[in-house]
């Protein structure tokens, strides 16, 4: 009996034992999982802080992906480097220097003024005048009656200048309305309108007369119609030498062959004023060979550059 209930007991003890244990598993096996969510909380918070580093915060808010990639985007989508203003390229024509003025922008607008008051007499009977025409063709965007010469030349480097200037008022426009003349001369001229003036010498038809204008210092004669203040003002331009050209309605211009050196070259557009109200002229210095010429291509807008000559 005795050894029944010792036994007895040994059973309930061990069984309280076997009991006991079973928490402590449990307890073991959640901190185990415990300890594995931390590793995976602690390398997400690596992860997201490492993505936080390559994307930079802009005015206090962190920059999303989006905005990467638009940075990027814009990056790989960089305009190309401007072209020079005037570009000049080297060609096979040895001594030669040509070119093109074009006008780069919308196509300037010219104000006709009062039409009323653009009449002239042609036989007596009264003729309207149009306004005058854009300078600036729509289809090429080149620009007409430019000015283009050497400067400070040599004696015997250039021909010599054309022959005496004339200018005509033929229904109510100087023709031409730019020209090159030779220093000390005299200008020839003429109307085939009823009455004409030429700042200040008036003239009928079928009559000339030679005149010696004062020029500027650079050479620049201008002259206008008192009679008639909205005709356009005609230009003659007096130098010592034939190195020039004037441009025409596609505004290409080439000048006479030169001798192998550098040289200093203007272009005077009679239609493009500074703001001050003078004409500016520009100028450029060219390279030319026996074997190698110069093209330039030379682009007018609305700007005049600051420092640039005038006259």
């Amino acid at each position: 009996m005795m050894s029944r209930s010792l036994a007895a007991l040994a059973l309930i003890a061990a069984l309280a034992v076997g009991c006991g244990n079973v928490p402590d598993k449990e307890k073991d096996k959640g901190q185990a999982r415990k300890l594995k969510q931390d590793d995976k909380d602690s390398t997400a918070k690596k992860d997201k802080d490492a993505g936080n580093k390559d994307t930079p915060e802009k005015d206090g808010k962190k920059d999303t992906g989006k905005d990467s990639k638009a940075k990027k985007d814009k990056e790989e989508t960089k305009l190309p480097p401007k072209k020079d203003n005037p570009e000049v390229t080297a060609t096979k024509e040895g001594g030669v220097i040509r070119g093109r003025v074009r006008w780069d922008g919308p196509l300037p607008k010219r104000e006709a003024g009062d039409e009323e008051k653009r009449v002239v007499k042609v036989n007596g009977q009264d003729v309207k005048v149009p306004p005058p025409p854009s300078p600036v063709d729509p289809e090429t965007k080149g620009v007409t009656d430019v000015m283009v010469w050497v400067a400070r030349v040599d004696e015997g480097v250039c021909p010599p200048v054309d022959a005496q200037p004339r200018l005509t008022q033929s229904r109510g426009v100087y023709r031409p309305r730019v020209q090159f003349g030779p220093e000390g001369a005299r200008v020839e001229l003429r109307t085939t309108d009823d009455e004409a003036d030429f700042r200040g010498h008036s003239l009928i038809r079928g009559k000339v007369k030679q005149v010696k204008f004062t020029a500027t210092k650079e050479g620049l004669i201008t002259v206008t119609s008192e009679n008639h203040p909205w005709m356009e003002p005609a230009y003659i331009r007096l130098l010592d030498h034939g190195c020039h050209a004037i441009t025409g309605k596609d505004g290409s211009f080439a000048l006479p062959k030169l001798p192998a050196g550098t040289y200093d070259v203007l272009i005077w557009p009679a239609d493009r004023r500074s703001q001050q109200g003078k004409i500016a002229r520009q100028h450029l210095k060219v390279t030319v060979s026996e074997d190698k010429g110069a093209n330039i291509d030379w682009a007018l807008t609305d700007e005049v550059p600051e420092g640039k000559k005038k006259g």
